[in-house]
């Protein structure tokens, strides 16, 4: 429709053929991936990961990290702002969409585990489009939009809660959060 558009980009083609909740669970299994592909190059490539001598022990210090931020938010340089659950896990994402970005991942994690929560919250805010005077956009919003635009499905409270098992399956560390 050239006479309706002067531009068009397509990003991230969805498989129609899968629900919405599938293809939210395939999106916290890819997550999982990258993490792990993350830590095992930590594993890897240095004779003393901070993360773990393996896979798993990364992985699960990680799972360990996320769990102690829910439980006691983390302090930063970023105008009195906390570092939160929400905030550490999408601190933790955005680094790993690019394989150059890991060790600045590193950089944050370790800051982070010493209690500075800084560099995770500012990967949060690049993930947000939050600037220094507030957010920039409604990126976010939009994303629900479209994203709820994109199904019909209308899952119960009761109908995701059943839902959550089958994400942890998926993804031990994002699936939960990504479930809802």
């Amino acid at each position: 429709f050239p006479q309706r558009s002067g531009r068009l980009l397509l990003d991230g083609a969805v498989s129609l053929e899968l629900s919405a909740q599938e293809l939210a669970k395939q999106q916290a299994a890819g997550f999982e991936t990258a993490l792990r592909a993350y830590v095992a190059n930590c594993v890897e490539a240095t004779d003393s990961c901070f993360l773990g001598s393996t896979a798993d022990e990364g992985v699960a210090r990680i799972q360990q990290f996320l769990a102690e931020v829910d439980a006691a938010p983390l302090s930063t340089d970023l105008e009195g702002r906390e570092l939160r659950a929400g905030n550490a896990l999408y601190g933790l994402v955005v680094p790993l969409y690019q394989r150059a970005a890991w060790s600045a991942l590193s950089l944050g994690l370790r800051q982070a585990f010493g209690g500075d929560g800084t560099m995770l919250l500012q990967f949060s805010d690049l993930y947000t489009s939050r600037g220094s005077s507030g957010y920039d956009n409604n990126t976010i919003e939009a994303n629900l939009a479209i994203v709820c635009s994109d199904s019909a499905e209308r899952p119960s409270r009761a109908e995701v809660e059943a839902s959550i098992p089958g994400f942890e399956a998926a993804s031990p560390t994002f699936g939960a959060a990504l479930g809802w």
